[in-house]
C-alpha cells in the first residue's frame, strides 16, 4: 500500500504536466495553423468577398449586357453597384481579364495604383477618360483608376476643357512623346509615294504650251447618217442633281462622338422614322434615349420624358423589365401627365413589388434576415409607399439587432 500511494503523486504530477506540455504544443500548433490560414486566404482573397451592400445583381441578364450595366454604372459614380454586377459576370466568364481589371481599380487604393509623378492635359472634344486611358494607359478600361487619380467621382460628367493629370507610366511618356510634332526634315524623309508628274514649271508650261491635236474620227456613210440623226434631236434641259439625304447614321456617331447626346437622339429618332434600325443599333439605343434625356431635363423637359418613356420600352421589349422602372420613374417625374408612360409603369410596378415581396416574406421565415431586408429595399426602390415593405423590414432590422447583440453577450 505505502508503495502504491508513494507513487501515486508522481504519477499525478508527471501526467499533469505531460497535460500541460500538450496544451502547449496544441496552442502553437493551432496558432500557426492560423497564420497560415490567414496567409493563404490573403493571397487567395476571392474578389467576391467584399462587404455587403444592399444591392442585388439584376436578373436574366446576358454577360454582355451585364458587363456594359457596370460600365454605366461606374461612369455615373456607382462603384459599389457596378462591383456587384461585376463579380456576377465573372460568375459566368470566369476568365474575363477586363472584369478583373475594373474590380482591382475599384479595389485598390490610387496611391498604389498609378506613381505620384504625373503631367496635365486638356480634355478636348469628342475625348473622355475612356480614350485618354486607351492613348496614354494602353487600356481603356482603366478609364475609373484615372478618374480616381483625378479625385472625379462621376467619369461621365466631365466635359472639354477639363485639366487631367496623367500619371507618368511608361506607356503614357511614350505616347506623349509620340503626339509632338514632327519636323521638316522628318517629313522629308518619308514622302509618300507619287506618279510621275512634271517635276519643273519648265516642264509644265512647256507642255500647257504644246497645242493639242483633236483625234479626228474616220468618216464613213454609216457614221454621216448617225451624226444627222443626233444633229436633229431636240435638246433636253438638265435636270439639277438632287441633294443626297443625310446620313443619319453617321451624324449619329458624330454626335456621340462630341457628347452631343441631345443631337445624337435626335438623328436616332430619324433612323426609327425611317426603318433604318439595325438590331445593332437598337441594341444601343436604349442607352442613348437615357443621354439625350439627361441633356434635355432642364432645357425641354417634355421631349425628356417622352426619351426616358422610349428608353424604358426598349428594356421592356428585350426583357429587362425591371431595369426600365428607372427611367419610367423619371419620366413621370418629369411629365406627370405622361398617359404612356402611366400606363406601363403602374401594372410593372406591381408586379415587381409583389414578386420581390413574396421573396423577402420566404426569406424572413427562413431567418436569412439580410437577403430578406435587400430585398425589401428593393421593393421600396421601386415602390417607395409600400406600406408592408416598410413595416415588415424593420421587424427584420429589429430581429437582426436582438440575434446579434445575443451572439455578443
Amino acid at each position: 500500500m505505502s508503495d502504491t500511494t508513494g507513487k501515486s503523486p508522481q504519477r499525478s504530477t508527471m501526467q499533469k504536466s505531460l497535460t500541460t506540455t500538450s496544451l502547449i504544443i496544441l496552442f502553437c500548433l493551432s496558432l500557426s495553423a492560423c497564420q497560415v490560414t490567414n496567409t493563404v486566404s490573403k493571397a487567395d482573397e476571392d474578389i467576391s468577398q467584399k462587404p455587403e451592400i444592399n444591392y442585388l445583381p439584376q436578373p436574366e441578364l446576358k454577360p454582355s449586357k451585364r458587363f456594359t450595366l457596370a460600365v454605366n454604372l461606374l461612369e455615373s459614380g456607382q462603384p459599389e453597384k457596378a462591383r456587384v454586377e461585376l463579380v456576377s459576370y465573372l460568375n459566368e466568364k470566369p476568365k474575363s481579364t477586363k472584369a478583373k481589371e475594373i474590380i482591382r481599380q475599384i479595389d485598390t487604393p490610387v496611391t498604389t495604383y498609378f506613381p505620384q509623378k504625373h503631367f496635365n492635359v486638356t480634355l478636348k472634344k469628342g475625348e473622355s477618360l475612356s480614350t485618354l486611358s486607351r492613348d496614354y494607359l494602353g487600356n481603356l478600361y482603366l478609364f475609373y483608376a484615372l478618374a480616381k487619380y483625378n479625385n472625379i467621382t462621376v467619369p461621365s460628367m466631365i466635359d472639354a476643357g477639363h485639366t487631367i493629370r496623367i500619371p507618368s507610366t511608361s506607356k503614357a511618356l511614350k505616347y506623349k512623346a509620340s503626339k509632338k510634332p514632327s519636323t521638316k526634315s522628318e517629313k522629308k524623309t518619308s514622302p509618300p509615294p507619287k506618279k510621275a508628274v512634271p517635276k519643273t514649271a519648265n516642264e509644265i508650261t512647256s507642255i500647257a504650251q504644246k497645242p493639242q491635236q483633236p483625234k479626228v474620227l474616220e468618216t464613213t456613210p454609216e457614221v454621216a447618217k448617225v451624226s444627222k440623226v443626233i444633229k436633229a434631236q431636240p435638246t433636253l434641259p438638265i435636270e439639277p442633281s438632287k441633294a443626297s439625304p443625310p446620313d443619319y447614321l453617321e451624324l449619329m456617331y458624330a454626335a456621340l462622338e462630341k457628347r452631343d447626346y441631345a443631337s445624337a437622339t435626335e438623328n436616332l429618332e430619324q433612323l426609327y422614322m425611317k426603318n433604318l434600325i439595325t438590331p445593332e443599333i437598337e441594341s444601343n439605343s436604349s442607352e442613348i434615349y437615357v443621354r439625350g434625356a439627361r441633356a434635355l431635363e432642364s432645357k425641354n423637359p417634355k421631349l425628356a420624358s417622352k426619351y426616358y418613356l422610349k428608353s424604358a420600352k426598349l428594356q421592356i421589349k428585350h426583357g429587362q423589365q425591371e431595369q426600365s422602372i428607372p427611367s419610367l420613374q423619371r419620366s413621370l417625374a418629369l411629365n406627370p401627365n405622361n398617359q404612356a408612360a402611366k400606363s406601363i409603369y403602374r401594372p410593372l410596378q406591381q408586379k415587381l413589388t409583389d414578386q420581390y415581396h413574396r421573396k423577402a416574406s420566404i426569406a424572413y421565415r427562413k431567418q436569412e434576415l439580410n437577403k430578406a431586408i435587400t430585398l425589401w429595399k428593393r421593393v421600396l426602390e421601386i415602390d417607395p409607399n409600400h406600406n408592408a415593405a416598410k413595416a415588415y423590414m424593420a421587424q427584420a432590422q429589429e430581429l437582426k439587432a436582438k440575434l446579434s447583440k445575443l451572439n455578443n453577450e
